[in-house]
């Protein structure tokens, strides 16, 4: 008997941000916060069922964290051709805030020559591939698309979650895994319709790619559409003579604590059950953090833009802010922090880095992590 866990956190972090002075009046102050996790395992028997039906097909189903396809997701982006192509994925412009047109006349800036500066770094190996496209994300969409970085500190998810198209509006979709294999000699069709899951008295339907598409009807999210169209069960799967086919597919989260559910696939007029035990653990998590930060305060108050992006605990973190939290006991770790910054008074552009540093040694100084900066080159 298999057993599988999924393991998610609720957002309830709490506690009061306090700062610490170290040193004299004068110095700088650090920010911690204390964060309290509520962590719900639930825990699912067996992990996977396999089926073999009349027709030939041998079909298991699994469900799955969906916090798995995180890095499912990320390594099929970062693998997405070459940079040359995938440049068309973002906008190459970002408002002007120092334009006086308003609406759709509003002035533009083009960051085609900072993007093209990237794709140049990336392909020297100074810059890495995933990080450019943070930054890239990060310019083209604006603050909507970043980690605020607290969220970071008390997930154990190691790779973000910006390419997952199961995850909308900062919530996980129940996600399953289906392969389906064809042992006979005859084409074989799956309808997502033939598949419905059952919890207690609650019929599911499986989500189609019509619900998606609306989602993602933008091209903020062409990576998640992208990555829908490469694991997502379709509406109807064909699976050839001898070939095995393995897809996902979600539905809306369903909350159920200790309790039994089934996955039924209706082919005319045979039903077949996976039958799925459910138990809930429940458990609390304390945990002091310490607030790094990247911005250059010396252009404080300036209309100068600058997007970071993290490579922290194999992940790569593309920030809404300057800041990140950081478990204390995490603080020994390495990590890699990134730029871009655009000034739109003269028109230029500039990438700073800080390679393999260590969170402990920035301690003493408030937390703030100083970039150093290439020169200025105009947009």
């Amino acid at each position: 008997m298999h057993t599988f866990y999924i393991s998610f956190r609720l957002s309830l972090y709490f506690a009061a941000t306090f700062l610490l002075a170290i040193g004299c009046a004068r110095q700088p102050q650090q920010t911690t916060k204390v964060f309290q996790s509520r962590i719900e395992t639930m825990k699912f028997t067996p992990s996977v069922l396999a089926k073999k039906l009349d027709n030939g097909m041998t079909i298991q189903l699994s469900p799955l964290d969906a916090r798995m396809m995180d890095s499912i997701s990320t390594a099929a982006t970062n693998t997405d051709g070459s940079y040359s192509r995938e440049t068309s994925s973002y906008s190459t412009v970002m408002v002007d805030p120092l334009s006086e047109d308003n609406g759709k006349n509003k002035g533009k800036l083009s960051l085609s020559n900072a993007y093209r500066h990237l794709d140049a770094l990336a392909k020297s190996g100074e810059l890495p591939s995933d990080i450019v496209k943070a930054l890239k994300r990060r310019a083209s969409f604006g603050d909507g698309v970043g980690s605020s970085g607290e969220e970071v500190s008390h997930s154990k998810t190691k790779y973000s979650s910006a390419y997952n198209p199961y995850k909308i509006e900062d919530r996980y979709l129940n996600v399953f895994m289906i392969s389906l294999e064809n042992n006979s000699n005859k084409i074989q069709k799956i309808s997502l319709d033939s598949i419905l899951v059952v919890i207690g008295y609650n019929q599911i339907s499986p989500l189609k790619s019509e619900y998606y598409e609306k989602i993602y009807a933008t091209s903020q999210f062409v990576e998640k559409m992208k990555n829908l169209q490469r694991f997502n069960m379709a509406n109807e799967t064909i699976i050839p003579p001898g070939d095995r086919v393995v897809k996902f597919f979600a539905i809306p989260s369903v909350y159920a604590s200790n309790s039994d559910f089934q996955v039924k696939l209706i082919k005319n007029s045979e039903v077949t059950s996976f039958q799925f035990k459910m138990a809930l653990i429940v458990e609390t998590e304390e945990n002091v953090n310490s607030e790094f930060t990247f911005k250059d305060f010396r252009y404080s108050g300036t209309q100068r833009r600058e997007f970071f992006a993290v490579k922290y605990n194999d992940s790569t973190i593309p920030l809404a802010g300057h800041s990140i939290y950081v478990e204390k006991k995490a603080s020994v770790g390495r990590a890699s922090a990134f730029s871009l910054t655009i000034d739109p008074t003269y028109k230029k552009f500039r990438v700073g880095m800080r390679k393999e540093f260590s969170w402990v040694n920035y301690l003493k100084s408030s937390g703030r992590i100083p970039l150093e900066y290439s020169e200025w080159i105009p947009l």
